[in-house]
């Protein structure tokens, strides 16, 4: 990690390094240690933590991945709060059959992905994310399946 006077030095971060401030600094009556980094679409990541640049740095990108795992299965995928279960046993193997789909739907995208090129957008992501690709071809796919026992149960 890089030292940061923690002054106008943001501007100019370089991607992917990660900066810090060796000394606590106070916001909002707190103590606390500032990092940061800039992102591959040039937004900055700042981080202000009671723990050593370091670790809040990795900690964050921990929470980060489990946000997105949550986002999968809420509203960028599943959808799961509109089911409504409040019986603890079924909700838990409906998250385990959920959390078995978002492996599948994973796959299905790294597969996607290997074979296609992939388009990033201006701010320097992927248009999709790796799941979102996934779950749109599964989709797909069984929306072809149900259409073609459609059309066979109309022709017999």
């Amino acid at each position: 990690m890089k030292s940061l006077r923690c002054n106008n030095d943001v501007v100019s971060f370089e991607i992917t390094q990660i900066y810090g401030c060796t000394r606590k600094r106070i916001i909002y009556n707190e103590e606390v240690y500032l990092s940061g980094k800039k992102t591959v679409g040039n937004d900055y990541l700042i981080i202000a933590s009671s723990s050593n640049p370091n670790e809040a740095i990795a900690m964050y990108k921990q929470r980060w991945t489990i946000e997105n795992l949550f986002g999968n299965m809420k509203t960028k995928g599943f959808n799961l709060e509109n089911t409504h279960i409040k019986d603890d046993e079924k909700l838990k193997k409906l998250i385990a059959l959920l959390t078995i789909a978002m492996l599948w739907c994973y796959l299905i995208g790294l597969w996607i992905e290997s074979s296609i090129k992939i388009r990033i957008k201006n701010h320097g992501r992927k248009e999709k994310s790796t799941f979102r690709k996934g779950l749109d071809h599964f989709t797909k796919i069984l929306n072809s399946v149900e259409n073609l026992i459609f059309e066979l149960d109309c022709v017999f």
